[in-house]
C-alpha cells in the first residue's frame, strides 16, 4: 500500500481541539494554585485562618500531600476505568473542594478543601500528560505537553489576579468568589470530556477492544473509521502491543520493579527529582524578595512578573523543540543553572548584609538588588525552558506501553513529593527568618547541577519526534553511542527505521504521522 494512503486527512484542528480540551485540566488546578496564593494575602482570610499555627506553609503542604495521594490514586483508576474516566473522576473530586472553601470559617474545613483540591490536581497532572502523549501526533507530542504547562502557569497568574481584585470586597466574599470560579473550569472540562475527548486508543487496544480503539482514533484524526490511516495504525499498535506482551509478559508489580522497566522508572523519577534539586523554587521566592526591595511591594505584581518569566521560558521551550533535543536542552540547562546559582552565591556573600536585630537580608545598593532580581528571573527562564519543560515530555514517552499507566503516575508522585520538600526548605529559609542561609543554599543547589548533568549524560537518550513505538525500541536496544547529540535513527532509503524482533517500524511512512 502506498504510504500516502496511510496519512490521515488534513484535519489537524480535531487533534488540537482534543488536546485543548484535555489541557483544561491544567487550567483548573493552575487557577486554583494561583487563587489560593492570592487569597493567603487577604486580611479577611488571614483573620480566620492564620491566627493558628498552620500558616501558608501548612496550607501549601496539605495541598502537596493531596497531590501525592491524587497521583497515586489516578494510577488505580486509570487502569480500571481508563484515561477519560479518570479525568472525569478527577474533575468531580476537584469540583467538590469548592463547598469546603465556601463554608470554611475555621482552619479544619479549609485544610480539608485544600487536600481535596490537591487530590484533583494530582490526578490531572498525572493523567493529562499521559493522555496527551498517547493521542498527539509524534511531531507535536512534546509541544502538546509543554503547552499543558503553559496553561497551568497562565492560569496561576489569572487566579492570583482574580484574588487581588476580589480582596477589596467585604467579609468572606473576598475569598469565596475566587475559589468558586474554579467551578467554571471544572464545568468546561467536564463538557469536553463528555462530548469531545475520546478514550485513549492505547488503553482500548490493551483491553482487546479494537473496534472501540478504531472509533477513538477516528475521532482523534477526524476521519472515517474505514480510512486506511485508522486501519493500519490500529493494526500496528495491536501488533506491537502483542509483541511487547510476548517479550515482557503480562504486567505485574514484580516485573514493574525489575530490569529494563525499573531502569526506565528510575529515569522518569530521577528527572523530576533532580528538576527540583536545581533550586527553581528558591529562585522564585528569592526573586520575590528582591523585587519587593525594588519598590514592587504588591505581591500580585511580583507573582505576575515571575509567572510571565516562567511562561516565556516554556514558550521558548516549545519554539526550540525542533532545533534542540531533550537531552541537549537538559545538559545546557544544568550547566547554565550551575553557573548562575554560583554567581548568586558570590553576590550574596560579598554584596549583601544581614540585620543583626531582625535577621532581614539587605543589599548594599539598589544596583545589587536589581542584579539579584534579574539573575533570579534569568534562572527561572533557563529552568522553565529546559528542565521545567523537557522533564514532563521525557517522562510521558519513555515507558513501554504495557507499563506506561503504572509508571507515569509514579513519576508524577515523585514530582509532588520533591515539590513538597523543596517548599519546606525554601519556606524555612525565607518565611521563617533564615536569610543568612541564602548563600549557602545557592551553593548547594549550584552543586546539585553537577549530578543533574551526569544523570542526563548517562541516562537520557534522544527520542525527539519519534513515535511512541520507536521510543520504546530506542529505550530497549540502543547503547551509549546513541545518546550523543548528533545521533539520529538509522535510515533506509531516506526513512528512519529500527527493528525489534521481526517487526519493522518506519518512523515516517509505515506508521502514520501519529504518536501511536
Amino acid at each position: 500500500m502506498h504510504s500516502s494512503l496511510l496519512r490521515p486527512a488534513a484535519r489537524p484542528w480535531r487533534t488540537i481541539v482534543v488536546a485543548a480540551g484535555a489541557t483544561l485540566g491544567g487550567v483548573a488546578f493552575g487557577y486554583d494554585m494561583g487563587a489560593i496564593e492570592g487569597i493567603m494575602q487577604m486580611d479577611s482570610w488571614m483573620k480566620h485562618f492564620l491566627e493558628t499555627p498552620i500558616g501558608p506553609i501548612g496550607i501549601r503542604g496539605v495541598y502537596f500531600g493531596g497531590a501525592v495521594a491524587g497521583s497515586v490514586f489516578s494510577l488505580a483508576v486509570s487502569l480500571v476505568a481508563g484515561r477519560r474516566a479518570t479525568l472525569i473522576v478527577a474533575t468531580v473530586i476537584f469540583a467538590s473542594y469548592i463547598p469546603f472553601q465556601m463554608v470554611a470559617t475555621t482552619p479544619l474545613p479549609a485544610l480539608d478543601g485544600r487536600f481535596v483540591a490537591g487530590i484533583g490536581g494530582g490526578m490531572f497532572s498525572a493523567i493529562v500528560p499521559l493522555y496527551l502523549a498517547e493521542t498527539s501526533p509524534a511531531a507535536s507530542r512534546s509541544t502538546a505537553i509543554v503547552a499543558f504547562l503553559v496553561a497551568v502557569s497562565g492560569a496561576e497568574i489569572l487566579g492570583n489576579g482574580v484574588s487581588y481584585f476580589c480582596a477589596r470586597l467585604p467579609s468572606a466574599a473576598s475569598y469565596i468568589i475566587p475559589s468558586s470560579i474554579s467551578i467554571v473550569w471544572a464545568s468546561l472540562l467536564m463538557a469536553a470530556l463528555l462530548y469531545i475527548i475520546p478514550e485513549s486508543p492505547y488503553l482500548l487496544i490493551s483491553k482487546n477492544m479494537e473496534d472501540s480503539a478504531a472509533s477513538a482514533l477516528s475521532c482523534l484524526l477526524g476521519v472515517p473509521r474505514s480510512h486506511p490511516s485508522v486501519t493500519v495504525t490500529i493494526y500496528k499498535i495491536k501488533s506491537f502491543y502483542d509483541s511487547e506482551v510476548e517479550h515482557r509478559g503480562k504486567t505485574t508489580r514484580k516485573l514493574l520493579f525489575r530490569g529494563e522497566n525499573l531502569k526506565r522508572l528510575l529515569t522518569g523519577m530521577g528527572v523530576h527529582l533532580l528538576k527540583h534539586a536545581m533550586g527553581a523554587g528558591f529562585l522564585f521566592r528569592y526573586g520575590h524578595r528582591m523585587l519587593a526591595q525594588l519598590n514592587v511591594p504588591n505581591a500580585t505584581a511580583r507573582q505576575a512578573i515571575m509567572g510571565a518569566v516562567q511562561i516565556s521560558g516554556l514558550v521558548t521551550a516549545i519554539l526550540s523543540l525542533k532545533a534542540v533535543s531533550h537531552r541537549s536542552a537538559l545538559l545546557i540547562g544544568a550547566v547554565c543553572m550551575c553557573l548562575l546559582l554560583n554567581v548568586i552565591c558570590f553576590i550574596s556573600v560579598y554584596l549583601t548584609a544581614q540585620d543583626s536585630a531582625t535577621g532581614a537580608l539587605t543589599t548594599l545598593n539598589e544596583a545589587t538588588t536589581a542584579a539579584l532580581a534579574t539573575l533570579s528571573c534569568v534562572g527561572i527562564f533557563i529552568h522553565a525552558s529546559t528542565w521545567g519543560a523537557r522533564s514532563w515530555a521525557i517522562s510521558a514517552e519513555i515507558f513501554p506501553a504495557i507499563y506506561r499507566p503504572y509508571c507515569m503516575p509514579l513519576t508524577i508522585t515523585i514530582h509532588w513529593l520533591a515539590a513538597l520538600i523543596s517548599d519546606i526548605i525554601v519556606s524555612y529559609l525565607i518565611d521563617m527568618g533564615k536569610p543568612n542561609m541564602f548563600s549557602v543554599f545557592s551553593a548547594v543547589w549550584g552543586a546539585m547541577c553537577i549530578p543533574c548533568f551526569v544523570f542526563v549524560w548517562f541516562c537520557i537518550r534522544n527520542t525527539d519526534n519519534c513515535s511512541l513505538v520507536n521510543v520504546n525500541i530506542i529505550q530497549t536496544q540502543l547503547t551509549l553511542r546513541h545518546r550523543t547529540p548528533s545521533w539520529v535513527l538509522p535510515t533506509t532509503a531516506g526513512r528512519p527505521t529500527v527493528r525489534q524482533n521481526s517487526l519493522c517500524i518506519e518512523n515516517n511512512d509505515d506508521v502514520p504521522p501519529f504518536s501511536l
